[in-house]
């Protein structure tokens, strides 16, 4: 095995030059030069398997000769484990013509994976790719020639298409790029292509930030970074056949693993960033996100190490000073997460790291704080949370002073401002999308997602009472919008926004028992649904009322409506339930007797909170209430007065 030599200075890194391919071991020597002297490039790629199964020969660097010729083969110094992506990768940058240099820096043999300077030089990552003379990422092996020539073709020619245009991203597709023109299989091959593992690995997002002069590496081929990353965005706007990625994710993927266009969504992120970074040098200062934020925004990839959810941002996050967070993998993930959460307590002049701490695992370690940030769930779980700097349902949304903390034996509270404005009354289980509804692929998972909806919203009003504004304050909580009404229709506001709701729930009917039927289940629906919808109706139509059928199909108008919530709805793992005083709630997570709702100094969200053994809460989640989401709660009163202190565990 190879023993690295220490690191001579804070500021060196190891390079490596690939020398050669012997018996299918890949060659090279390691040596070590200032991260500001540049002049290597920066390997980006997918780990896989830990199985290390490979490994990479190190020799000699220094040039030795015997009379005046020299070796051919420098002496041999040890060998360096490699997982199977990483040789794969070695053998095609090897095999890559187009790479005339053949220095690299990468992470798996550049960094002693063992040694106490791991810690240093994830640190220094930022740097290491700062500096690189450009980043290449691999996007794995070859393994059909024949079809990756018809597929690099198709790629060129939609890149050609689209580059002129790429800031507007409005153009249709000409004849030769449409319909029959283009086989199956290479819309397939540009899918796997472009929604490959690479797309869900979190590292990857500061790797290609942080370097204006990226490319990608398929087999040995070198292709446009802009052309690959901008083929999902394309798919996502329906510019190109989205069929093709539904119908790759539901043979490709685990299923349940990932959300499509959450992925979609970060690698845009990630290309538009990279579009401002080639205009102005970017550095981590210059980033316009707080590691809180881009945390958020890129939570459904994924990495190895938990730890790394904090460390793989930090160069990418405005704040990452000032936060005092450096990599430390001495301590237990829990460790620093937790240590993480009171760095934003200490210097955040909101809570909003409460909204966040929701959305990850917050309840099944009672061990840790339920209010501090840990390990994210896996992508199907994630909740829905409601909007940053929309609500504001206390009038104190600033904190002048952080709150306090304090450890009292092995429990870490936190101690807030505020009071418990509101009761749970009824509640129902939280909804979570099967990978199906998310396809819209009527199968019977998505059967009974759109089940599980339509008997949540049915208990909810049923529960209030069937009234226009029940119904309003309903289809409220269901889009997370106090303000949201439809952009046409006749009628007041609330009763063009019950309208909609009750198109909705129509479609959600008639879709359930269609694909019963179609499927061969037993019917889902209920007939109190349909006497739901009867009740709704005269206060939806009020001068046609005569015209309406229980039995009859929604008209394209109503079917329009219906979508219209649809396309707004958010319930992913949120709870419909009513309060003590007769209001509808829209919660993440799942809610049990007992559980109230609390308003915060310095919170833009209502919480849900679960009350503890010595007058103290455990955070759920984050909660809608409609009629409560803009300081209605403390009208006529003084926060001074009313408020008091709520102690976190």
């Amino acid at each position: 095995r190879y023993n690295y030599e220490p690191l001579q200075g804070p500021e060196q890194i190891r390079i490596l030059t690939l020398r050669g391919i012997t018996n299918g071991a890949v060659e090279c020597t390691i040596q070590q030069i200032k991260v500001s002297e540049g002049g290597y490039q920066a390997l980006s790629y997918v780990w896989g398997s830990e199985e290390k199964l490979f490994h990479a020969l190190v020799r000699d660097a220094r040039k030795k000769r015997h009379g005046r010729m020299p070796f051919m083969k420098n002496k041999q110094l040890g060998r360096i484990p490699l997982t199977k992506n990483l040789n794969d990768a070695l053998h095609d940058l090897w095999n890559a013509g187009e790479l005339t240099s053949k220095v690299f820096w990468i992470d798996q043999i550049c960094i002693d994976q063992e040694g106490e300077e791991k810690n240093h030089q994830v640190a220094f990552m930022g740097q290491i790719y700062k500096n690189a003379s450009r980043v290449i990422t691999y996007l794995g092996r070859v393994e059909d020639e024949e079809e990756e020539q018809r597929g690099l073709e198709l790629l060129k020619r939609l890149d050609s298409h689209f580059s002129p245009n790429y800031e507007k991203l409005s153009q249709v597709l000409p004849d030769d790029l449409s319909g029959d023109a283009v086989s199956e299989r290479m819309w397939h091959w540009l899918v796997t292509l472009c929604f490959g593992e690479w797309t869900t690995r979190l590292w990857i997002v500061q790797e290609q930030m942080l370097n204006t002069d990226n490319r990608m590496l398929h087999g040995h081929r070198l292709l446009s970074w802009d052309s690959v990353a901008v083929m999902p965005v394309l798919f996502f706007l329906k510019i190109l056949p989205g069929q093709h990625v539904c119908t790759f994710w539901e043979t490709n993927r685990m299923p349940l693993t990932h959300n499509t266009w959450d992925l979609v969504t970060a690698i845009f992120s990630i290309w538009r960033t990279y579009q401002h970074a080639r205009q102005k040098a970017a550095t981590a200062a210059s980033f316009g996100y707080s590691l809180l934020s881009n945390m958020s925004r890129f939570e459904t990839m994924q990495c190895r190490d938990p730890r790394d959810y904090i460390f793989a941002l930090l160069a990418i996050s405005y704040d990452s000073i000032d936060l005092g967070i450096t990599p430390d993998y001495s301590k237990t993930p829990k460790q620093v997460f937790l240590d993480t959460t009171i760095s934003m307590v200490e210097s955040h002049q909101n809570l909003d790291y409460l909204n966040f701490a929701c959305s990850t695992d917050n309840l099944s370690d009672l061990t840790h704080p339920s209010w501090a940030i840990t390990s994210p769930r896996p992508a199907h779980l994630l909740p829905q949370n409601l909007q940053y700097q929309v609500y504001s349902p206390h009038p104190f949304l600033v904190l002048h002073a952080p709150p306090r903390f304090f450890v009292d034996g092995k429990t870490n509270v936190l101690t807030l401002k505020g009071r418990i404005v509101d009761h749970f009354a009824f509640t129902k289980s939280p909804l979570y999308r099967s990978q199906s509804f998310f396809l819209n692929k009527g199968d019977s998972d998505y059967t009974e997602t759109s089940s599980q909806l339509t008997e949540a919203l049915s208990d909810v009003i049923c529960d209030l009472g069937i009234t226009l504004e029940n119904a309003a304050a309903l289809c409220r909580a269901l889009i997370l919008d106090p303000n949201w009404k439809p952009s046409h229709g006749q009628g007041s506001p609330t009763q063009q926004t019950v309208y909609h709701f009750w198109c909705c729930f129509r479609y959600l009917v008639e879709d359930i028992e269609a694909n019963s039927i179609r499927l061969g289940l037993k019917v889902h629906t209920a007939a109190r649904y349909h006497h739901l919808i009867e009740l709704l109706a005269p206060l939806v139509l009020e001068t046609c009322l005569n015209s309406f059928s229980i039995e009859a199909k929604l008209r394209p108008s109503e079917n329009d409506a219906a979508m219209y919530v649809w396309n707004y709805m958010r319930i992913q793992g949120r709870s419909f339930c009513t309060t003590q005083q007769r209001r509808v709630c829209s919660c993440m997570n799942k809610i049990e007797s007992g559980d109230v709702i609390a308003a915060f100094r310095g919170a833009d969200k209502l919480y849900a909170l679960r009350p503890v053994e010595g007058g103290r809460y455990r955070l759920v989640g984050d909660a809608y209430v409609d009629g409560l989401m803009f300081g209605e709660a403390y009208e006529g009163v003084d926060p001074y007065e009313v408020d008091y202190d709520i102690e976190l565990i």
